[in-house]
């Protein structure tokens, strides 16, 4: 078996789709079964179990993960080492984040990065944040962008911004400074994400507190879904504005802040307590955190804040 083979293992296993991982790793779909299969065959085990969602591991399958992912880091830890001794910073850094940050954070860190630290290679997956949470629990990231972190001893988190959520609707109906209540949006027709969504569990929580039913009439978790169905005024949707702040410009959606109470959304960047970390992750957050600053502090981002931070 080769490291190429061990990748594209790991990227199936982590994304549950043979397409998926065929275009996160831009390879053609026969190429990387063709390597599963070689690997099956030299393990003389199957890895996956195939239905018609995908893939799913075999405990075979489970237990070979755990070995190429350990191997993996220590092959991206050795490329770091030795980049270290002469002075390049090199490796492979597989980092997180999702897809409401993604949208104002992801371009600018990318390219920036890597016009910076043009020897290491960057692997972004976007996911729901309780994904991405999951994600670093286990091992899969190097660095993860998280809503909400929550008090954890396995995970290391520094607040970046916060946001207060926006009801979104069509174009022109709300003006650019404009305010709903909160119990005034939740009589609208609502698509939100389904329950056990970090967005949804966080708007369900304010409702709760203040005594509020949610008129959710669609369950959607792409936001794209959500912003179609808002430009469409088939229903509302609730979101951070920074995630819709491109579309409110080019007049397709509008937006208005809820108060009554606001409901603050805290972004965090996120590292294993319980993992080293490569000299290429922690320039990868390093710059996260410098990024977050400088849209925080740019005028054209005015619902960005700077939160209250409770150390790492």
């Amino acid at each position: 078996m080769d490291l190429r083979q061990l990748r594209t293992f790991v990227n199936v296993a982590e994304l549950g789709r043979f397409s998926l991982a065929s275009r996160r790793m831009r390879i053609a779909q026969p190429a990387l079964s063709r390597q599963i299969r070689l690997l099956e065959e030299e393990l003389n085990a199957r890895l996956f179990e195939r239905n018609s969602r995908g893939v799913t591991l075999t405990q075979a399958g489970v237990t070979f993960l755990e070995h190429a992912q350990t191997i993996l880091r220590q092959v991206d830890k050795a490329r770091s080492s030795v980049g270290e001794n002469t002075g390049t910073v090199a490796g492979n850094v597989i980092f997180g984040m999702p897809q409401s940050a993604g949208v104002i954070l992801a371009v600018r860190l990318i390219e920036r990065f890597r016009s910076s630290y043009p020897s290491v290679t960057l692997q972004m997956i976007e996911g729901i944040g309780s994904m991405i949470h999951d994600w670093m629990l286990n091992g899969q990231l190097d660095v993860g962008v998280i809503y909400d972190p929550e008090v954890t001893g396995h995970l290391e988190t520094e607040p970046l911004w916060s946001e207060d959520l926006h009801l979104v609707g069509p174009a022109r109906v709300f003006g650019q400074e404009e305010t709903i209540s909160f119990g005034e949006a939740s009589d609208l027709e609502l698509a939100l994400p389904a329950m056990g969504n970090g967005l949804r569990g966080l708007v369900e929580r304010y409702a709760s507190r203040a005594g509020i039913t949610l008129n959710t009439v669609i369950e959607a978790d792409a936001q794209r879904v959500q912003q179609e169905l808002a430009m469409r005024g088939t229903a509302y949707t609730i979101l951070p504005r920074a995630s819709v702040e491109e579309s409110i410009r080019s007049g397709k959606l509008s937006a208005a802040r809820i108060v009554s109470p606001n409901i603050p959304r805290v972004l965090a960047l996120a590292y294993s307590s319980e993992r080293p970390i490569s000299p290429a992750a922690q320039l990868l957050g390093e710059m996260i955190s410098t990024l977050a600053a400088e849209l925080v502090a740019d005028p054209n981002c005015p619902d960005l804040q700077t939160p209250v931070r409770k150390g790492r």
